[in-house]
């Protein structure tokens, strides 16, 4: 008998998002050696889930129904037998937070099937041995640079409608999209475009996220970094004031002004 941790590395999927949880599903499956136990679509699914079938890793979404991923994380960690957890999400700036709760890595949306394998890799060479604080520190930083760095070189462009011409905006020039009669607006500092093409907010919320943009409410998407100032309002709200010519305000919703307070802290 042998005290050997087996080669074979059992996963859960936490993705309250369909069509994210397929594909991490089907891109871990594909990896040797490991073994995809489950899929769950919220917190308290999560959470059955790791008592049920006792995984060895959980790749887990940030924002998940019933708790946010980090608070999640916290509550796993106090689990008899804890798995292994990398978050993958489309939010860059709550690497150094993953960190504090112990996550292996961290996986920034889109992902490519060697970013997987990359974290399966990274979670195998830690089984059984301690990783110490600034090591696995550095490993998450390191990870989520070589992100940020492949999104930049993809040159991204939002294109829009503009004197019958397709015109290509970077995501740094737009200042905040919304939706209006059924079409998405993107404004920047010259003026306001129709988004060209079939395209939803919610599309551009996952094209965008890791540029800085936040969902303020259902009709609105914002860059963050063209927020000049905010006030607390009405009903839990908060409203923003953007740095264009008009200092255009747009509402926080109330379901969004927990995360917006999250996002703020920061970027001050």
């Amino acid at each position: 008998m042998t005290n050997e941790p087996s080669t074979l590395l059992r996963c859960l999927v936490a993705d309250d998002e369909p069509p994210a949880r397929d594909e991490l599903v089907w891109v871990l499956s594909r990896i040797p050696g490991v073994e995809v136990v489950g899929a769950a679509a919220s917190a308290a699914e999560t959470v059955h889930l790791v008592q049920s079938t006792a995984p060895d890793a959980i790749f887990l979404d940030i924002h998940m129904p019933g708790a946010h991923g980090l608070d999640l994380c916290q509550t796993l960690r106090q689990l008899p037998h804890a798995p292994a957890v990398v978050l993958v999400t489309a939010y860059s700036q709550f690497a150094v937070a993953a960190f504090a709760t112990e996550a292996v890595d961290y996986v920034l949306k889109p992902f490519a099937e060697e970013r997987i394998a990359q974290a399966v890799a990274r979670i195998r060479a830690r089984r059984g041995t301690p990783t110490s604080t600034p090591d696995a520190l550095g490993r998450i930083l390191a990870a989520l640079e070589a992100t940020r760095q492949e999104i930049c070189r993809s040159g991204a462009r939002v294109p829009v409608e503009s004197g019958g011409r397709i015109l290509l905006l970077a995501p740094q020039e737009i200042l905040f999209c919304r939706c209006a009669d059924k079409r998405i607006i993107i404004h920047d500092r010259d003026g306001a475009y129709p988004a060209y093409g079939a395209v939803s907010l919610d599309r551009l919320e996952t094209q965008l996220t890791p540029y800085g943009f936040f969902r303020a409410h259902r009709t609105f998407l914002v860059n963050l970094q063209h927020v000049r100032a905010y006030s607390p309002w009405e009903g839990g709200r908060y409203v923003l004031v953007m740095d264009d010519e008009a200092k255009t305000e747009i509402t926080v919703s109330r379901l969004q002004a927990q995360e917006f307070k999250r996002r703020l802290q920061v970027l001050t």
